[in-house]
Order: structure tokens, then sequence, then C-alpha cells
């Protein structure tokens, strides 16, 4: 596990090393990157980073995480804030669009996944603030099951908008999480 930094000198090394991983992983399979190479790279001593992280998988998880805690704090670019779809899906897209070199090197390294176990996680943690951030109902944030299969199906959506390439765009892309909101494509009970 991690350390949550209570200095910002702590900080900034933490987001160092995360930001040094991010890049090895353009480079290199997850597997392949070795806590001396970070250091190095970085210019710290195992003892900081061993301060910080328990090893590689932490450091991963941290950026996960932060990245989730900065989407709280987005906004929308102005240019493409006025329109007809939900300004808080518009804006979900446009920061995963955003975030596209951790997008890359998670499926580059077949850990697509992880974006969902870290966001459920922190959903579960009572993060509401990223709930309210996406326009989440009140109601629904009380209902366990229902976020989890709400957030696992628009980070779903996120992952395969990635894997084309983005042909969509993020207007498109909330359009389409809109209708599908309002009007699910699939009927589980017959009524």
């Amino acid at each position: 596990m991690y350390k949550r930094c209570t200095t910002e000198k702590a900080a900034l090394q933490q987001r160092r090393i995360e930001e040094c991983l991010l890049s090895a992983m353009r480079d290199k399979p997850f597997g392949e990157i070795s806590v001396s190479s970070l250091c190095e790279q970085t210019g710290l001593s195992r003892k900081t980073f061993y301060r910080l992280f328990e090893g590689r998988q932490d450091v991963l998880d941290s950026l996960i995480d932060r990245t989730i805690r900065e989407y709280i704090r987005y906004t929308l670019p102005q240019q493409v804030a006025d329109t007809d779809v939900s300004p808080e899906l518009l804006s979900f897209y446009y920061f995963w669009l955003e975030q596209r070199d951790l997008l890359d090197v998670l499926s580059k390294n077949g850990m697509s996944t992880m974006l969902y176990d870290r966001s459920i996680r922190h959903m579960l943690q009572e993060e509401t603030d990223i709930l309210r951030h996406l326009g989440v109902a009140p109601s629904l944030q009380e209902n366990t099951e229902g976020l989890m299969f709400f957030l696992s199906g628009i980070l779903t959506l996120v992952v395969s908008w990635h894997h084309t390439g983005y042909q969509k765009s993020p207007l498109q892309m909330a359009a389409i999480t809109e209708k599908l909101l309002s009007q699910p494509p699939v009927q589980f009970i017959e009524k």
C-alpha cells in the first residue's frame, strides 16, 4: 500500500516516481520495470522509494488513484461546455481523452481492468465527490450494486473508445452514454 503524503516534498517525490513509471511503461512491459530503474531515473534513493511505496504495483495504484482524484477537479473546456448533452458526461469523456497516455500503457500491458478495480474501490470507500461530479443521482449513490453496474459500464465504454482510437468525439460518446442511461438497449426482466 502506498503512503498518503503529508508533506509537499513527499508528494512531489511520489509524483516523480509515478510519472517515471508511466514513461517507462511506454517502452517496456510493466513486469520488466524494476524499483532500481525507477530510482535511477528519478534520482531518488531506494530508501525514499520504500518510504513512499511498498513496490512497483503500489506506484501504479497510486498513479491510477491520483488520476481518479484529479477527475473531481476537472472542468470542461469552455469552448465545448454549451451542448445539449449532459455536461457531466461530456466532462467525463474529455477527461479520459486527456488521460490517453495512462490508458495506452494500461492497455499495452493488459491492465485495463485496474481502472475498474481502482474506480470501484474509490466508490466503495464513499468518495461520493466522484459520483456527484459524474452527475449520479443521490438515490443511486446508496445502491452499491447499481453503482458497480453503472461504473463498470461507463468505464467499459471509455476503454472500448480508447481501443478504437477515439473514432467518436467526446460529444458523441456522451450522447451515446446518455441514451444508454435513459433507454437501456436490453430489457432484462419481462414486465
